[in-house]
């Protein structure tokens, strides 16, 4: 786990989920080429262990890059809200 940067904080997922429920919650690899961005990682617990799998990989998109990393991010936001508030309620 120690390789993979951490959402709001580390390296190209510095920028990403930062001040967001999800900040420091999700550790991704990043990875492009033309017409290519993908993103493969873990959804981690408050301890830091992981609970979900997560890759996405998207081929061919028309939008910018910035779009796309902007609609991923509330694509995991919105999946992943609900979960987080119940572990705070635990």
């Amino acid at each position: 786990m120690s390789l993979f940067p951490r959402a709001g904080f580390d390296g190209t997922m510095k920028g990403f989920l930062a001040e967001t429920p999800l900040q420091g919650r999700v550790a991704m690899k990043t990875g492009s080429m033309k017409g290519v961005q993908s993103y493969s990682g873990y959804l981690l617990d408050a301890e830091g262990q992981p609970t979900h799998l997560l890759v996405f990989i998207v081929n061919g998109f028309r939008c910018s890059r910035a779009s796309l990393k902007n609609a991923i991010q509330r694509l995991l936001l919105d999946t992943f809200s609900v979960s987080l508030q119940d572990e705070t309620h635990q």
